[in-house]
């Protein structure tokens, strides 16, 4: 991951940090750091409200976000040219302070940031409806930033259900 300079989104400034993944795909996120928390305002539409990634003091067991959003997912998936929209529950909370040791080296005292989602939606042209969950491990060490992402994720349309998991240190 690198900082690439800052954005404006909405009247604020982020700061872009970009990574590739595993296929070569760029991938931003546009982040804010002030004295309440870190912030993540990377899909944030016009008026809206960024989600809350850590809320400082770090304390274990602290509720970061407990909300209900409807997120336009900004692609039509069912070709009847309008875009699919998902009804999502999100809630993060610290987990508590660990050492981690990831290929990028130790770290003392990583907070450990559990995030759950559950989504659901329908297909606007009356194809049917999907579903899914995800659990998100994410380690946060002191002076370096996220060292280590885990991500479990479920989805079910169309009567199948496709799990996978993704980890990046």
């Amino acid at each position: 991951q690198q900082i690439e300079g800052t954005r404006d989104v909405n009247g604020t400034a982020t700061t872009v940090l970009a990574t590739t993944d595993s296929s070569g795909q760029r991938i931003e996120a546009l982040l804010v750091k002030t004295e309440l928390g870190l912030s993540d305002w990377t899909d944030v539409p016009a008026g809206g409200q960024p989600l809350d990634l850590l809320r400082f003091p770090l304390t274990p067991g602290a509720v970061i976000a407990d909300e209900s959003l409807v997120v336009d997912l900004g692609e039509d998936l069912d070709g009847d040219g309008n875009t699919e929209s998902v009804v999502a529950d999100v809630s993060s909370a610290v987990v508590g302070v660990e050492d981690i040791v990831v290929p990028g080296g130790s770290f003392a005292n990583a907070a450990r940031i559990e995030n759950a989602l559950s989504f659901s939606g329908d297909l606007s042209g009356g194809g049917g409806s999907f579903s899914g969950s995800a659990l998100v491990n994410t380690w946060y060490a002191p002076g370096a930033g996220q060292v280590r992402s885990d991500a479990e994720l479920t989805v079910t349309a169309a009567n199948q259900t496709v799990t996978g998991s993704v980890l990046e240190e």
